[in-house]
This record gives structure tokens, C-alpha cells and sequence, in this order.
């Protein structure tokens, strides 16, 4: 997106479905030793893993592969979620 406010605005909303969840210091240091190679990713993973995530959802499925939670496209998410 080109225009600032939507995009806050969109992010906004995103956030108010979804949450978010704090990192810890645990989790930052867990990653340096993840099987994760991207650091953000690993510590991603190791949040989720801490909160007992179903899913990580993402467009970058093949990153975090060698982690242990679950990973899914957004679509097959929404698709998932439709279906419940």
C-alpha cells in the first residue's frame, strides 16, 4: 500500500482480530539456537511455540519449516476457519 493512513488503518483492524503477542527475552535467546535460520522467523516460532499456537500463518512457509509449529497459507487459513 502507497497510502499511510489506510495502511494503519488495515493494520489496526488486523490487530484487533488477531492480537499480539509480547516476546520475551527467553524467546529471543531460544532463537539464537532455533533450526530456523531467519532470526525474526525463529523468534516467531518460538512465540508461537511458547503460547501453544495452532498455526503460524504465513506466506513464507518454506522458512519455517524446521520449526515446530504448524505453518499455513493465509488462504488455506481463511479457507480452514470457513469450515469450522
Amino acid at each position: 500500500m502507497h497510502n499511510i493512513d489506510a495502511a494503519k488503518m488495515i493494520m489496526g483492524k488486523l490487530y484487533s482480530l488477531t492480537g499480539i503477542l509480547e516476546v520475551t527475552a527467553d524467546d529471543c535467546m531460544d532463537a539464537l539456537a532455533s533450526a530456523i535460520s531467519d532470526y525474526e522467523d525463529a523468534v516467531v516460532e518460538k512465540v508461537a511455540s511458547r503460547k501453544d499456537m495452532d498455526y503460524i500463518v504465513t506466506r513464507n512457509i518454506k522458512d519455517y519449516q524446521a520449526g515446530g509449529t504448524k505453518i499455513i497459507l493465509p488462504d488455506d487459513f481463511v479457507k480452514l476457519v470457513e469450515e469450522e
